[in-house]
């Protein structure tokens, strides 16, 4: 009796050691990830990040948030693409001046206003002038006739206000810098541990890229006090319950916008569209116009990508485009009024019944932006950039798959409604039965990434 007790103290006090020294081995591994975490993403490299992996954005200098790849992916097409249409531009500039062959290439500055881990705005200076110039090189063989154009030269300033993301930002840029397979030895990349607003008040960038921990309407009319024309806005905002809807008292304060209590089959393109209006807003406030590239919202963010116009005429044209709303809470269907102001507004013209916001019921809401919500040509180029032999393993499986969607729904300018969840005779069709019907009787119509149950098309709801 008195050995088996002994037998049982002696196993205990061997798991308990076993179970510290497993505690310490894991301690210690854990230390090691936590003294230095990388990451790799399209052609960078063992990027420094947070050692935590904040659980959320905003809580860890140098927080990396691997699902904004889609961003990030978009981000570095868009600005290829701008670099593409620059390179054209001043090319024709040149072209149409007189007694001159050439105009003085100016750098283009690149901002990534909160750049944590820099990492966005790495990749776009690494990434954006190799597909820039694949596509240059594209567009010559397929034209005898194509000049030579030469592309502006990115310099990229990473700004946070927080001083070990800025660390973090720094020793990753010098990690770009000194990767002899990128031949980046000339290049300039600045990091700057200021308040964004600051820096944007004070320094002209031909692209601006806002990625901040909640709302981007705090940032917006310093991003657009000194935008230069033609210049880009890349926007990511993560305050999405706030844009989708759930919480109306904040959209009232942050984008001034009333927003019905339920929420609609399409609040997913209210909330770009909202997010598109409040961009419009602030352009006007310092006499500019802004014209969408692209609006998205996607996992738990909305992207947007605007390009800036100048002058008084510009910043009438773009508030033209904001609108207050009717949205029936049914079917999606929705009616625009001739302002921004809450007034009367005629119901949708849908034949849903008129209960709890559907139909006739519908109640005023906005402003939004109620224009179109791409550049097609932009798109089309995206896709193209995309596609290219340089820009293999770049990009994510999903953002290629988006991409596409993007590319049907760009075509279709009005804003899109919901099949009915039930049909007249009480059977539901498919959506690709609506689909096909709809094309069959001459309809342009495309799915949206908005919603898997919803289509875009330019049928009436009736």
């Amino acid at each position: 009796m008195i050995m088996a007790i002994f037998i049982f103290l002696i196993c205990i006090i061997f798991i308990c050691d076993s179970g510290q020294g497993a505690a310490l081995t894991s301690h210690h591994q854990q230390h090691q990830q936590g003294h230095k975490s990388l990451v790799s993403e399209g052609s960078l490299c063992d990027m420094r990040i947070s050692p935590s992996m904040a659980n959320k954005p905003g809580s860890a200098p140098g927080f990396y948030n691997p699902k904004r790849q889609i961003g990030r992916d978009f981000v570095v097409l868009s600005v290829a693409n701008w670099l593409h249409n620059d390179a054209k531009r001043r090319a024709a500039k040149c072209d149409g001046s007189k007694g001159s062959d050439t105009i003085m290439l100016r750098p283009a500055r690149v901002l990534d206003a909160a750049c944590a881990t820099g990492i966005q705005g790495l990749r776009t200076f690494v990434e954006s002038p190799i597909l820039a110039e694949a596509m240059l090189k594209t567009k010559r063989n397929q034209s005898q006739n194509s000049k030579m154009l030469e592309l502006a030269e990115l310099q990229l300033v990473l700004n946070d206000m927080d001083a070990n993301a800025i660390e973090i930002a720094n020793e990753n840029a010098n990690s770009v810098l000194c990767n002899s397979e990128l031949n980046l030895k000339n290049s300039t990349i600045k990091a700057l541990q200021r308040v964004a607003q600051a820096t944007m008040h004070e320094e002209t960038f031909e692209v601006s890229i806002l990625d901040p921990f909640g709302s981007v309407q705090p940032f917006l009319d310093a991003a657009l006090s000194r935008a230069p024309k033609g210049g880009l806005i890349e926007v990511c905002a993560t305050d999405v319950g706030v844009l989708y809807g759930t919480r109306p008292s904040i959209a009232a304060r942050h984008y001034h916008a009333h927003l019905a209590q339920k929420r609609p089959p399409c609040y997913r393109e209210r909330g770009v569209r909202l997010l598109y209006a409040a961009i419009a807003q602030a352009a006007g406030r310092h006499d500019r116009g802004v014209e969408p590239v692209y609006g998205i919202s996607t996992e738990h963010f909305c992207l947007a990508s605007m390009r800036v116009l100048r002058g008084a005429k510009a910043a009438d044209f773009t508030v033209g485009h904001l609108k207050a709303v009717k949205i029936c809470r049914s079917c999606g269907a929705a009616s625009k009024g001739s302002c921004t102001e809450v007034g009367i507004i005629e119901p949708p013209s849908c034949e849903c019944k008129p209960i709890d916001g559907a139909g006739t019921d519908a109640k005023t809401e906005g402003p939004l932006w109620v224009g179109p919500l791409y550049d097609l040509e932009t798109v089309n180029s995206m896709v193209e950039i995309a596609g290219l032999e340089e820009a293999k393993g770049l990009m994510s499986k999903e953002t290629l798959v988006l991409l596409q969607k993007l590319q049907e729904e760009a075509a279709i300018k009005n804003m899109f409604h919901r099949r009915p969840s039930v049909a007249a005779k009480g059977k539901t069709p498919k959506l690709t039965e609506i689909m096909g019907e709809l094309q069959r009787r001459g309809f342009r119509t495309a799915r949206t990434h908005f919603c898997a149950k919803s289509l875009k098309t330019e049928a009436s709801t009736q």
